[in-house]
């Protein structure tokens, strides 16, 4: 048997669907793993901030949402849903 043979041999017998499996397992063991060290950055941050920080991040989240929400009921006064944008009377005031 030449090296021909033997490598159509290897080839012919190769396991497509071992090999894929295990690349599958490979790349979701990888995947969780990531996503465990994600979750534990952000939990030992969360853990570790200080008031000053967590207001922060409140208030982040709260211009945040009220952006959306002013961009939302534009777009509804402009297709006549609503008449008047209630989002522009309320004002920047920090609620901490």
């Amino acid at each position: 048997m030449g090296l021909f043979d033997k490598l159509a041999s290897a080839v012919k017998n190769f396991d497509y669907e071992g090999a894929a499996d295990s690349l599958r397992n490979e790349y979701e063991r990888k995947q969780s793993s990531i996503e465990r060290s994600a979750h534990n950055k952000f939990r030992d941050k969360a853990r570790n901030a200080t008031d000053d920080e967590l207001r922060h991040n409140l208030q982040n989240a709260i211009d945040n949402i009220h952006t959306v929400l002013h961009q939302v009921l534009q777009l509804a006064v402009e297709d006549n849903y609503i008449r008047q944008n209630i989002s522009v009377f309320i004002h920047q005031k920090p609620l901490l």
